[in-house]
């Protein structure tokens, strides 16, 4: 949660053995998590937190040499986990069913019109119809959002000399956080309407790596 501004990106760590990118459903049990058990790649994984030992499910079995399947957020409005799948640099946004079964490549290749060459951090909208997302190239990355109804992309947080990464929903989905970070600088979070598009709205503090996670300010810690 993002003190004071009422955020929550659906993030709740948790420590597990060859385990990354936990995303845990909001007042719910059932959790997805990107983990290589199984050796080799990173595949996507489901869980009951209550029962995690006897709930494992495997949900996709994706990709050859470097292509990873990472980062899920699970919609239950939806009804489907997005996640990141790829070689580094060459990832796009992938959707499919909690129970498994076929996938889906969400966002498009790059072209002129959609330069996004790889596509990372996804997260879903509190209401199921959009999805944040990063996007890399050109050696700088940025928030976008895909439309689910559409099926089309949209720049939220366009960066000039720094780079945004990791995107939240706040709980209304008026907002999105993100990390904002550069060569030589502090990460910082900020947080970005999507209606207006004006200006970032608000500077957190410094020694901020993800959201979700806020150190205090004036101690220069975690709480």
């Amino acid at each position: 949660m993002l003190k004071g501004l009422g955020f929550c990106c659906f993030q709740k760590p948790l420590v597990l053995s060859g385990v990354l990118a936990m995303s845990m459903l909001a007042d719910a049990q059932p959790l997805t998590f990107a983990s290589d058990r199984n050796g080799g790649r990173f595949q996507i994984w489901t869980a009951d937190a209550t029962d995690l030992r006897n709930s494992l499910q495997q949900v996709t079995n994706l990709g050859g040499a470097s292509q990873q399947s990472r980062s899920p957020s699970w919609s239950n409005v939806a009804g489907q986990i997005v996640f990141q799948f790829g070689a580094s640099g060459v990832r796009g946004i992938h959707s499919i069913k909690p129970i498994g079964g076929p996938n889906t490549r969400l966002t498009p290749l790059a072209s002129g019109s959609y330069p996004c060459v790889d596509k990372s951090d996804p997260n879903w909208s509190p209401d199921g119809k959009f999805i944040a997302y990063t996007c890399l190239y050109s050696g700088i990355s940025e928030i976008w959002i895909h439309d689910v109804n559409a099926n089309a992309e949209k720049p939220l947080a366009v960066a000039s000399g720094s780079h945004y990464l990791r995107p939240a929903w706040s709980p209304d989905g008026t907002q999105v956080a993100f990390v904002s970070t550069g060569p030589g600088s502090v990460a910082d979070i900020y947080t970005i309407n999507i209606s207006s598009k004006i200006a970032l709205l608000s500077r957190i503090c410094g020694l901020i790596l993800v959201p979700g996670v806020v150190p205090s300010c004036d101690k220069g810690q975690f709480p």
